[in-house]
């Protein structure tokens, strides 16, 4: 009877994974959430999905790295940030009432800093009309938000990698992380402070979920190429479960004359997986099928068999020895980045525009020229400065002429000083940048023009070829052109796994491409255009 009912509902949650999959072109609410297995996508889909047109919030995800560091249980830095992109968003009209909660990954303290935060720096009218919260993932079990924050608070290690952040006893910290993982409607921000490629192991929580976070959709992607290929619906669940996991799988191997169900790799090795029991393999051909993997053993091959029956009483048992040989063989979950789609990052490159231009102007309008006095025995020396006529910008501080006082300690008299004054530059005000946009035109006939010059400039050079364009070791600004690290200044856009450096202006941009295209022998044109 437990077998029976066990196989009820596994297939009432395959129905409703399937019609999660062929929904996902859909739903954002699923890329946001589809962080965990069947049973995690049954309980996501027992209520209604926001459809992806119905929003225009995008990305879905977002996983931002600062310069933070932990300090006990919180981290100012992933605080601040969290602070200052909430109130970028409270003035972007995209974000207009959409009510945001901050979950803390790593206890209360970080929870209580940011709330402390909150009130200290968001009017309380808006806390309430957007019912701006921030806890631990407990207090949003059953509640929602349009936007949620995860702030990761640990930090990078001097030391290697971070200690790992397992699915803890009876699986609690994982399903803490579950929660975590499903309480945005809109939009969910992954804040963290490390490398997730240097600094976490591959059988971290944190790993696999800035993996999701980085590309929600590819584990259906990996399985959609490979669920054609297999033989049985044993085998599509078997290569389900990997796929999630994150592993690239490839199903029914060609090796001279033999197949293999399954072949997971990454890091250069493989695995093989074989699936007894059902009518491609069973007991009567067993060992023909032994006799099959020995001769392939010697080859060099290391497999792992599965029997169905074990698998459909209990899955998590039936999968432990194929995790386990993974993790024995060092082979890492390596998602098909190849096909990792480019999400939409204006609106992120907007909110960030808002805060770098709210620092600014909070450091104008408390920057003044100050009257500069020096004593000396009982006398004040005043600087002098005249002003000219006002340049049309109306900034207080153009046409300023400004005679620099320099202080020096007399030779002749130890207790006497020397006064001498230079003369400096006229002040003027940073004139901003007209807002030009980037026409690029390649011979296979592709055109790339987007609304930011930052944009089509990322999205040039990957039409390029990343990979090509960072063995150029081009730099802006000091930083790489494309870097795999996220730097901690400059502004960049991120393009799969890369960082494109685009704090630089349009005509800039323009001679940077057009050099690139030289050196690697591509054909383009680049306009600048209003």
């Amino acid at each position: 009877y437990a077998f029976n009912r066990h196989q009820a509902d596994r297939l009432q949650c395959l129905m409703i994974e399937c019609a999660a999959v062929s929904l996902h072109d859909t739903f954002d609410k699923y890329a946001i959430n589809k962080f965990d297995n069947c049973r995690f996508i049954y309980r996501l889909l027992s209520k209604p999905l926001r459809e992806s047109n119905s929003t225009d919030i995008k990305p879905a995800c977002v996983a931002l790295r600062v310069d933070g560091i932990r300090d006990g249980d919180a981290n100012k830095g992933e605080a601040r940030r969290i602070i200052d992109t909430i109130k970028a968003m409270i003035q972007h009209p995209r974000y207009a009432n959409k009510t945001i909660g901050i979950i803390s990954m790593l206890g209360e303290q970080q929870a209580l800093l940011i709330q402390s935060m909150l009130h200290k720096e968001i009017p309380g009218a808006e806390i309430a009309k957007r019912r701006i919260q921030a806890g631990i993932s407990g207090e949003f079990q059953g509640d929602e938000r349009d936007i949620m924050f995860l702030s990761m608070v640990d930090s990078a290690s001097s030391e290697g990698p971070l200690r790992a952040t397992g699915e803890g006893a009876f699986e609690l910290i994982k399903k803490r992380y579950n929660v975590a993982a499903s309480r945005a409607r809109d939009q969910m921000w992954v804040m963290h402070s490390f490398d997730p490629d240097l600094h976490l192991k591959s059988t971290d929580l944190r790993l696999k979920l800035l993996q999701h976070v980085r590309d929600p959709l590819a584990s259906l992607r990996a399985f959609n190429q490979e669920v054609g290929k297999t033989e049985s619906p044993f085998e599509r669940e078997v290569l389900k479960r990997l796929t999630d996991a994150g592993y690239r799988v490839k199903s029914q191997w060609q090796v001279g004359y033999y197949r293999i169900d399954m072949v997971v790799e990454g890091a250069g090795k493989r695995l093989a997986v074989e699936c007894d029991g059902d009518r491609y393999h069973p007991m009567e051909k067993l060992a023909d099928d032994m006799a099959r993997q020995s001769i392939l053993e010697r080859l060099g091959w290391k497999f792992v068999r599965i029997r169905g029956s074990t698998f459909f009483r209990n899955p998590e048992l039936a999968m432990r020895p194929v995790f386990d040989q993974l993790g024995e063989l060092q082979i890492p979950p390596e998602a098909n980045i190849d096909q990792e789609p480019v999400s939409d990052m204006t609106l992120i490159h907007e909110l960030d525009d808002l805060i770098r231009n709210g620092f600014e102007s909070n450091e104008m309008s408390s920057t003044t020229l100050p009257d500069i006095t020096i004593g000396l025995t009982a006398q004040v020396v005043d600087q002098q400065i005249s002003g000219d006529a006002r340049a049309p910008t109306g900034d207080p501080r153009d046409g300023v002429k400004v005679q620099r006082i320099n202080l020096s300690s007399d030779p002749e008299d130890p207790n006497s000083f020397r006064l001498t004054s230079t003369n400096m530059e006229p002040l003027r005000t940073p004139q901003r940048a007209s807002n030009t946009r980037l026409l690029v035109r390649f011979q296979n006939g592709a055109v790339i023009s987007e609304a930011k010059a930052a944009i089509t400039f990322a999205l040039a050079l990957k039409e390029i070829g990343l990979d090509r364009v960072r063995e150029l070791g081009k730099v802006v600004n000091g930083v790489p052109l494309v870097s795999r690290q996220k730097h901690v200044t400059y502004t960049q856009y991120q393009v799969g796994q890369d960082y494109v450096m685009t704090h630089s202006n349009t005509k800039i941009k323009k001679e940077m491409l057009e050099l690139v295209a030289k050196e690697l022998g591509v054909q383009i044109s680049v306009e600048i255009i209003n």
